[in-house]
């Protein structure tokens, strides 16, 4: 059983003040309940004090690392939220065919499925399309252990259970001996992607993307704080480049400088 942790109002509102000033998260005191039950469990996993958590937390970044870990869901899956996949192909690459070369940017990779999902489905889409195009495909996270599992390529064999079995084969392989029970992305798939650490607050370090993929990550953060994003976002699109966010995000309001296509789909103009 986790051991409980405590904050005081001071302890609380520092937290809160540190990891909104480095990651942009917003926790607000009516998430008390829920912030002392995910540091009970980091105090656990990492044999540290809450104290030592508190006063390291400016200045160690393996510190942040496992507090954003156990904050954030990091949930994330193969193909979630499929329709944006099906547009990936019909609707934005499909007009884009003849292009040489098409740069994306997975601006919120986690542990790489999305990342991965997004290679598949380009790589799969300039097939079917007999298009010439080159996909440079970046991903990113604040994560670091993240995003080490994320260059690994390697999952519980069901995470990709709901995948059709001849897209498995080809992009996949299972493990074996010691590894049984896993599946691992294959080099072909996996070696393209560059991936590296990004804070979504600082300037975006890329320019003139024709994608940006950034689902289920701005609900963790305030308005003012969404609309810096978003316009870190823009800043990096090139004239009629896109970015996906989330189903479950609304940032409508937020939209100026894009036109939108349906409340998820924004088009730089």
């Amino acid at each position: 059983m986790d051991e409980a942790v405590h904050l005081s109002d001071r302890d609380l509102t520092q937290l809160a003040q540190v990891i909104h000033a480095r990651a942009g998260i917003t926790l607000g005191p009516e998430k008390r309940t829920m912030i002392e039950a995910r540091l009970a469990k980091l105090v656990r996993k990492t044999g540290r004090a809450i104290g030592d958590v508190l006063r390291r937390l400016e200045t160690d970044d393996d510190v942040m690392d496992d507090l954003l870990n156990v904050l954030t869901t990091n949930y994330t899956t193969f193909f979630r939220e499929s329709q944006h996949f099906t547009w990936l192909v019909d609707s934005w690459l499909a007009p884009r065919k003849a292009a040489r070369l098409l740069r994306v940017w997975c601006a919120a990779c986690a542990t790489g499925e999305e990342a991965y999902s997004l290679a598949i489905t380009l790589r799969e889409g300039v097939e079917k399309l007999n298009s010439p195009a080159t996909v440079e495909l970046a991903a990113s996270d604040l994560s670091l252990r993240a995003l080490d599992v994320a260059k690994a390529g390697v999952y519980p064999g069901g995470h990709v259970a709901s995948m059709d079995p001849a897209r498995v084969r080809r992009w996949f392989q299972r493990g074996v001996g010691s590894s049984d029970g896993t599946i691992k992305v294959k080099p072909e798939l996996r070696n393209p992607i560059r991936f590296g650490r990004h804070n979504l607050l600082a300037t975006a370090p890329f320019e003139g993307l024709d994608l940006i993929f950034l689902r289920n990550v701005l609900i963790y953060f305030d308005d003012p704080t969404q609309a810096q994003v978003i316009a870190n976002m823009r800043s990096a699109l090139a004239p009629g480049g896109f970015l996906v966010v989330g189903h479950a995000e609304n940032v409508r309001r937020m939209s100026t400088g894009f036109r939108l296509h349906g409340h998820t789909i924004l088009e730089k103009v």
